[in-house]
């Protein structure tokens, strides 16, 4: 579903006129504050789990003399779970940053990583030891959802990193802008927030609403849960 769509289906129930575009400065008071409801929505549900269809993997080619690489939208929040090397697979040791400031710089092939602070609000990945004049890639970082990469995915080069994690959804904006997480909470938690300065939505109380969008919110999380898990069984390292 898409943030228009969600938009009237919230503008549907509350009795209000559907709009063409969430950005059209002619929409009336009413609906421009559901526009900003849902998008308030959005933002509640995204927080409250990290969705699978959030993964992503983000294929790293390593370019000579370059330690550091930018992971495109990646906002807070975002995460990374493993680095590995593309050819042969080799994992890279993660290491936190006061630990990497006190490696030695030198070149070769890279063994640590440690994720960074966010440049201008994304992610950014740092390797060690530096890329060498053996990698002579582009320095390209490429984003993939997991269901879409596979061996096409990979460079042409055997110098490349593979980044698993997860991206934090960007806010919605515009029209076509498509709603990943579940969406059913999200029009629920709208319609609570709607109602809630509205004073009336079919005859529901607020409480009834929130009730409802909670619960939607733990189903969502459980079928969620329910994908993935071997994720959620702790071993005793």
């Amino acid at each position: 579903m898409t943030f228009l769509e969600l938009v009237n289906e919230v503008l549907v129930r509350m009795r209000e006129d559907e709009i063409t575009s969430v950005n059209d400065p002619d929409n009336d008071p009413q609906q421009k504050l559901v526009c900003k409801f849902v998008k308030d929505a959005h933002r509640r549900v995204s927080d409250a789990h990290t969705w699978n269809a959030n993964r992503r993997v983000w294929l790293v080619d390593l370019l000579h003399g370059v330690s550091r690489y930018t992971l495109p939208e990646t906002p807070q929040g975002s995460a990374i779970y493993s680095v590995a090397r593309t050819k042969p697979v080799q994992s890279l040791m993660e290491v936190n940053a006061r630990k990497f400031a006190h490696f030695q710089p030198h070149q070769g092939t890279p063994t640590y990583y440690a994720p960074m602070t966010t440049v201008n609000g994304n992610l950014e990945l740092q390797v060690h030891p530096t890329p060498d004049n053996t990698h002579g890639s582009t320095g390209d970082v490429r984003k993939y959802t997991q269901a879409k990469f596979g061996a096409s995915a990979f460079s042409s080069g055997t110098k490349a990193l593979t980044v698993t994690g997860y991206a934090k959804p960007l806010p919605l904006k515009g029209d076509a802008d498509v709603i990943q997480i579940p969406d059913a909470p999200v029009l629920d938690y709208a319609m609570y927030l709607a109602h809630s300065e509205r004073g009336e939505a079919g005859g529901q109380s607020a409480a009834e609403l929130a009730q409802i969008a909670n619960i939607s919110l733990g189903d969502a999380i459980a079928w969620d849960v329910d994908n993935s898990p071997a994720e959620y069984i702790w071993e005793a390292v």
